[in-house]
């Protein structure tokens, strides 16, 4: 049993967001990290904190993906990375909507767009903490 008081947060909840998308990218595999992480146990662990796990899936953003979709300058799949940000942003307010804590599991460095801004239609005030593989 937890004693620590969560101020911001009127339930223990956690919506998890797994986006296992690597278009804002060259490499392959970065698509994976979010199916492994829940593979190796992140929700039940979560659970075992006590949190309330809400988890929808992992979400097939291939359907996303334009027939055309050429660089703008150095961007690389300039529609298909809007798309699929666009569809995090949703999912993420949605969560934060319900009362919840937003985890977003991904997938290339693109899919912050869509964290930070479904946040931030939620919550202008928020603040951010960013964990990156490269920090």
């Amino acid at each position: 049993m937890s004693t620590v008081q969560h101020k911001f947060l009127k339930q223990k909840s956690i919506g998890v967001v797994g986006v296992p998308f690597s278009g804002g990218q060259p490499r392959a595999g970065v698509d994976q990290g979010p199916l492994k992480i829940i593979e190796f146990g992140l929700l039940d662990q979560l659970k075992e904190l006590d949190w309330q796990v809400k988890f929808d899936g992992h979400r097939d953003y291939s359907v996303m993906q334009p027939a055309s979709d050429p660089p703008v300058g150095k961007l690389l799949n300039a529609r298909f990375v809007s798309a699929v940000t666009e569809s995090v942003a949703g999912s993420v307010a949605a969560h934060l909507k319900e009362g919840s804590l937003a985890l977003t599991l991904g997938g290339d460095h693109s899919i912050a767009l869509g964290t930070v801004s479904g946040t931030m239609s939620v919550h202008p005030n928020a603040g951010l903490i960013w964990v990156d593989a490269h920090a």
